[in-house]
């Protein structure tokens, strides 16, 4: 679960404030029950691609998870990678690792 008092999750939560999720996600294209669980306040309109899992090779997720590779190499293990993930029902971000020859999205995001 997204935490914006960790300190690995930077300046995420200061911005975003509380229930980031719910303010990222695009209002539409999501699962249906997530009627209510996205403002899309930012216009960054996170939309549910799913992911693809390369070691079980299925892919899963479409229109209900948005899973988004970051910059960031792990700490312990240059072959995983930070990964930030929105949920159809759920409004926190969630914040994890996965092997980089996992298949997720890529945003690109550029300073202004």
């Amino acid at each position: 679960m997204f935490n914006s008092s960790n300190p690995a999750n930077g300046h995420f939560g200061l911005i975003i404030g509380e229930n980031p999720g719910r303010k990222l996600k695009s209002k539409e294209k999501w699962y249906s029950a997530d009627e209510g669980n996205a403002t899309d306040d930012y216009g960054f309109g996170v939309l549910p691609a799913g992911c693809y899992y390369n070691k079980t090779p299925h892919f899963s997720g479409r229109d209900n998870i948005a899973s988004f590779w970051s910059s960031s190499i792990c700490d312990i293990d240059t072959t995983c990678a930070w990964g930030r993930s929105f949920y159809y029902n759920y409004t926190p971000v969630n914040r994890f690792t996965l092997d980089r020859s996992e298949g997720l999205s890529v945003r690109c995001v550029r300073d202004i």
